[in-house]
């Protein structure tokens, strides 16, 4: 969609933020399929690949936080189960598994 913009040289002097053609272009690019005018105008697209990179950043860390405590929960559920609370399971497993004592 820029491409006739970016023939005719309009786009090609930077602007205000010292943005060429091509980082307008790269950063619409990225927001191709955001929903509302974030994906055809510059300034709020800017604005929106920041927020949406922040967001997977810490989405990152949550994710990581949220299948710790997923896996706590499986395991407590099988291991009373079978009559063993948590910690119980987790000192034998330790011990059966010697080797793998610091990553648990």
């Amino acid at each position: 969609s820029l491409s006739p913009l970016l023939a005719r040289g309009a786009l090609c002097t930077p602007d205000s933020a010292g943005a060429t053609a091509l980082g307008i272009a790269a950063s619409l690019g990225r927001t191709q399929h955001f929903r509302g005018r974030k994906n055809r105008c510059y300034r709020l697209a800017v604005r929106a690949v920041t927020r949406a990179f922040v967001k997977c950043t810490k989405a990152r860390r949550l994710k990581k936080r949220n299948m710790r405590t997923l896996w706590i929960n499986r395991i407590t559920a099988a291991s009373q189960e079978h009559g063993l609370k948590y910690p119980a399971f987790i000192v034998n497993l330790i011990k059966g598994f010697g080797c793998c004592a610091s990553s648990v």
